[in-house]
């Protein structure tokens, strides 16, 4: 025998009443915040929140959730590819560093393409990669002493630091430092290959 669906039983004026007001509280609550903010975070804030929505969207429903951090790094970085949509976060940068990060951005997405997601052991924190990292510091160290520090020494001793370290959230920040060092580098050679141009010119 089957059973006509019953009607849910309307809700109380005074739980409408109150839902209501919760609702209008919420509401007066992110106005007083967004009016607290300055133009500049009301517009970081977009461009990570309209971002953050569609890697949200895009995010496969079978995988667990990234953490934090990583969520945020994917959409800073996601951002980046898209300076006229996002330019909030995009104006953060000087132009110079804008364009090499567009550059690496690039070339993270050929290497993706080309191998796939790669998870490789870290293989660092040994006795000798730590006096590795110890003689690059105080070559480093020396070298900017005496008037000659270059680049690479500046590179060699942030890489060394990096293959020292075992616990992951120093082995993190040390390799931030790296693609850091990196990226000024880069933005060095093109400063000198601009000024040898200009020079070329007059």
């Amino acid at each position: 025998m089957m059973t006509e669906p019953t009607t849910p039983a309307p809700l109380p004026p005074s739980l409408i009443t109150y839902l209501a007001q919760r609702d209008a509280q919420h509401a007066d609550a992110v106005r007083t915040a967004l009016a607290s903010l300055t133009d500049r975070e009301r517009a970081l804030i977009k461009d990570a929140a309209v971002m953050g929505y569609v890697r949200g969207t895009m995010h496969p429903k079978d995988e667990r959730i990234p953490k934090d951090g990583q969520i945020l790094a994917e959409v800073i970085d996601a951002c980046l590819a898209f300076p006229d949509l996002y330019p909030a976060i995009n104006s953060t940068l000087a132009d110079s560093t804008r364009a090499v990060f567009a550059e690496v951005h690039a070339e993270r997405r050929r290497q993706d393409e080309k191998w796939g997601e790669q998870n490789h052991p870290d293989g660092t924190g040994s006795t000798h990669q730590r006096d590795v990292a110890n003689s690059a510091r105080a070559w480093c160290k020396d070298a900017f002493g005496s008037g000659y520090g270059t680049w690479s020494d500046v590179l060699a001793e942030e890489v060394a630091e990096a293959n020292a370290e075992r616990d992951p959230a120093r082995l993190r920040a040390e390799l931030v430092q790296v693609a850091a060092v990196a990226a000024a580098w880069v933005e060095a050679i093109d400063r000198r290959a601009a000024q040898a141009e200009d020079g070329d010119t007059r």
